[in-house]
């Protein structure tokens, strides 16, 4: 069956307000054609994955300016789902490795398939980023894209390990992090509130926010970093928050 049947299936389930399987339906695989290579994509087609698929791949929600993306070497991707947005950043990014982070154990086994052709140029760390090392519980109770850690004392969940930014620079030997992009379901805040000397290593933040977090709040937490936060739907043409050095910035033309 093709993406297109799914994709009318699943709308047909959903209408008739079935969920099924979520996070832990197993996966299909079907053919996509990245580029010019032929690859094996796994996904659920309940639960969620079908959602994701459509967002990155036929709406172009990630997608970076060119000439923001042509020295592009290394894309952390926290909140990394099933690998739909490293896949879509592999094809726009051709000489960049990855490191992929994703806290439920489910979507993590669908993300290794789905990476698994990058070879030596993807290392995938099943956890959650968070502000402190040690572990959390992590709600998965909802579509596959919407797990999301709890505050403590606030409901029950799965454990997870947490790795702080800097053990995942340190364990992966990062030097630089060209693309960051940040997808935590409102962990976001907790993340850049804290400290974040690491900031200083990124160049170009992708995010998307949630709840009480708002874009001018973002704004204040990396500004001291040289950041400067783009609103989707600017002259840029991006889709997402983006938060651009500004020396990166003004050596850029902006979009028509």
């Amino acid at each position: 069956m093709s993406l297109a049947g799914d994709t009318v299936l699943f709308h047909l389930a959903n209408g008739l307000a079935r969920k099924r399987g979520g996070a832990a339906a197993q996966p299909k695989r079907r053919r996509l054609l990245l580029g010019d290579q032929s690859i094996d994509l796994w996904l659920r087609t309940y639960g969620g994955d079908l959602f994701v698929f459509h967002e990155v791949f036929l709406d172009g929600c990630y997608q970076v300016p060119a000439a923001w993306g042509r020295d592009v070497r290394t894309v952390v991707d926290l909140g990394a789902n099933v690998g739909f947005t490293t896949l879509y950043f592999a094809k726009s990014f051709p000489n960049a490795r990855f490191v992929c982070v994703e806290p439920d154990p489910h979507n993590a086994c669908v993300l290794r398939r789905n990476v698994s052709w990058l070879g030596g140029r993807v290392r995938v760390l099943e956890g959650a980023v968070s502000d402190q090392a040690g572990e959390a519980l992590f709600d998965s109770s909802e579509y596959s894209w919407g797990g999301k850690l709890l505050q403590q004392g606030h409901g029950t969940g799965r454990a997870v390990r947490c790795f702080t930014m800097d053990e995942i620079i340190d364990a992966c030997d990062l030097d630089a992090i060209d693309v960051l992009k940040v997808d935590i379901e409102g962990a976001e805040e907790q993340l850049f509130r804290a400290r974040h000397e690491w900031l200083s290593r990124v160049k170009l933040i992708v995010i998307e926010l949630h709840g009480g977090y708002s874009i001018e709040r973002f704004q204040q937490d990396v500004a001291e970093h040289g950041f400067r936060v783009l609103p989707p739907g600017g002259g840029y043409g991006n889709q997402m928050v983006f938060a651009v050095r500004s020396d990166l910035l003004s050596a850029q033309p902006q979009a028509a």
